[in-house]
């Protein structure tokens, strides 16, 4: 029950304002921003994790510095800020191994008290044995549960950074599509076409100039990289994605991103039939080298380019 959680919370901060920052104020704090980030309310959630924070970055208490950090982690994936989210990972990292470093020392000590006494009897000995597989056992519990939890955060974070940049690009891609629709609404053939009563849309040097620059573009590897966009493009060839589109358009007849991928395409084919090892190469890999987001676009825009999937392409070079 938020409503209940929040006036407990509520009433333990009226108490504790009047003091100095300390263990307990933290946890309220903590327990305030739970609550908010529960309610789904970001503004106060934000302001009390905020306050959280300061109090654990000048605590010595680890388990306090966990609690807030497990809380912090909750919150940036909960409104998508993957900086700060791999922020506090790092942080939260860093306290575990020092909570499993301190619990390390403990065990260490215990058990160099538990040598000194050796001398005393078997009975003893034997209780002395069992305690420390017991402590011994637990810190390997413990150790097992951080690293488990480590990776599921690191899981986390490579599933949201994938949505991030799938999002990214299907942002670049649906805003090639519209500057090209834009140009295409205005050339419906998709030719051009100039005439004594039409105005051309750029000068003939500058067509050229684009296309030169495309020229030198396409003889690089800067279309492999995930993150190429039409602005981009527009910004190397020296231009405005408005004029890039229609050159492309027209000149090299289709679209920026059906261009884009043609070029991968056959960046990867050549690829494969120049160095062998590229034919032992996962379909998955390939389409990371070549700049594709995911295998399923790789493999759709590859059997558009040769009318064949990637598997069945090295399938025939490894034949031949």
């Amino acid at each position: 029950d938020y409503a209940k959680a929040l006036d407990c919370y509520r009433r333990a901060k009226e108490i504790l304002d009047r003091m100095p920052d300390n263990f307990l104020k933290g946890l309220v704090y903590n327990g305030l921003a739970k609550v908010y980030i529960g309610m789904h309310d970001w503004k106060w959630a934000q302001q009390y994790l905020t306050k959280a924070e300061n109090i654990s970055e000048q605590s010595n208490h680890l388990n306090l510095k966990n609690e807030i950090y497990n809380t912090s982690l909750q919150y940036y994936l909960a409104i998508k800020d993957i900086e700060k989210f791999e922020e506090v990972t790092a942080k939260k990292d860093s306290a575990v191994e020092k909570i499993v470093k301190n619990n390390t020392a403990f065990i260490n000590k215990e058990f160099s008290e538990l040598e000194k006494k050796n001398t005393v009897t078997e009975k003893k000995n034997l209780r002395k044995t069992s305690y420390i597989f017991i402590i011994a056992a637990f810190s390997v519990i413990v150790w097992i549960t951080m690293i488990i939890r480590k990776k599921q955060h690191n899981q986390k974070l490579k599933i949201t950074k994938e949505r991030f940049d799938d999002v990214h690009q299907r942002y670049s891609e649906l805003k090639g599509q519209i500057e090209v629709k834009e140009i295409a609404e205005a050339e419906p053939t998709g030719i051009t076409v100039y005439n004594s009563a039409q105005q051309p849309m750029m000068p003939a040097a500058t067509e050229q100039n684009i296309l030169a620059k495309l020229e030198k573009f396409e003889k690089t590897t800067l279309y492999t990289r995930n993150t190429i966009s039409l602005p981009y493009l527009a910004t190397y060839c020296g231009t405005n994605t408005k004029y890039l589109s229609y050159v492309i358009n027209n000149f090299k007849q289709k679209d920026f991103n059906n261009y884009i991928n043609e070029l991968r395409i056959n960046y990867i084919i050549a690829k494969i039939r120049s160095e062998p090892k590229y034919l032992k190469y996962k379909v998955a890999s390939l389409a990371e080298e070549a700049g594709f987001s995911s295998q399923s676009k790789f493999a759709n825009a590859f059997k558009k380019v040769i009318d064949i999937s990637p598997s069945q392409f090295i399938h025939n070079q490894k034949s031949m």
